[in-house]
């Protein structure tokens, strides 16, 4: 027996309605896979009544000015727990089965200071589930009938402790929260592993009643913008096609991204500048360049018109 300890960390959302019944789901198969003593609940008294009718830790973390939970203090909190790696996952996602062991096979090849995250199947998970049966086999069938996210949509992160320090404030949930981090892995030379299709991730679909201005606000609101803003941009938001490595049927191999993917302009501005960070410099100065000539451009075409 390896004796990794993996801990599982979520900030869920109102257990109302339909996204009650689907942060159950989720959680009870968290307990099931890898013990209610290894999960950790973060969120306000609500979160806190319902850690404790689930039989499952909870703290409390900072919020934003909007009250929308910060990832720092919730890795600073998983910092402090006794455990080798932890796990922040969305609060919507059901797991079959532990990744210890899928954790220490990597280990033996990129070693202890790894980060882990892969792709979501969408399913309209609607009820209920029956942890009493064969519930794993009846989510993996769910799963070979749904339909697997973009690799921009990022759910579930592993990771070793020691490699989340020193982190920003960004707010969980939002745009760019899930991007930035893989950026921030890529500047700190963590290797990325993609584990789409070893480890199953069951995303169960909902709606977006906890932002008031609904899919729109959590996209585009005030703390989707501090997101933007403390990243420095859309080119830090990257996504699973900027792996390291994928880890399929128990082979580690390098990730070779399409060549259309490398000549797009996302991979020049994001991952280049991270290897080279003197060409974000370049950019930005050909940038404002190319904007001082497009604007005396229409000053003249603006001036022609006149004279006509």
């Amino acid at each position: 027996m390896n004796p990794l300890k993996v801990i599982v960390a979520t900030a869920p959302k109102k257990f109302i309605g339909n996204v009650g019944i689907i942060q159950r789901n989720a959680i009870q198969s968290w307990i099931n896979v890898f013990g209610s003593e290894n999960i950790y609940l973060f969120g306000d008294d609500e979160t806190a009544v319902n850690a404790r009718l689930l039989g499952v830790n909870y703290a409390r973390p900072e919020y934003s000015n909007t009250k929308v939970p910060l990832f720092d203090s919730i890795a600073e909190s998983c910092q402090k727990v006794d455990c080798d790696y932890i796990s922040y996952v969305n609060s919507d996602i059901v797991f079959v089965e532990n990744f210890d062991n899928i954790i220490f096979k990597l280990n033996q090849f990129l070693g202890k200071k790894i980060f882990i995250t892969g792709r979501r199947i969408n399913t309209n998970l609607n009820e209920e589930i029956d942890f009493a049966g064969d519930w794993q086999k009846k989510i993996r069938l769910l799963a070979s009938e749904g339909i697997i996210a973009p690799p921009e949509w990022i759910d579930y992160f592993i990771f070793h402790k020691n490699i989340i320090q020193n982190l920003p404030p960004l707010r969980i949930g939002r745009a760019g929260f899930d991007n930035y981090i893989i950026y921030l892995m890529k500047k700190r030379y963590v290797p990325i592993i993609d584990t789409t299709g070893t480890i199953l991730a069951l995303h169960q679909t909902h709606s977006y009643f906890h932002h008031p201005q609904g899919q729109k606000g959590v996209w585009y609101g005030e703390d989707a913008k501090e997101n933007l803003r403390i990243s420095g941009g859309y080119h830090t938001y990257l996504s699973l096609d900027d792996a390291d490595y994928i880890y399929r049927d128990n082979i580690l191999k390098k990730n070779r991204p399409k060549l259309s993917y490398i000549f797009s302009r996302k991979y020049m501005k994001g991952i280049l500048t991270i290897k080279y960070p003197f060409l974000l410099h370049v950019l930005t100065v050909y940038k404002k360049i190319k904007f001082i000539i497009n604007q005396n451009e229409k000053i003249d075409e603006k001036n022609l018109a006149q004279n006509i």
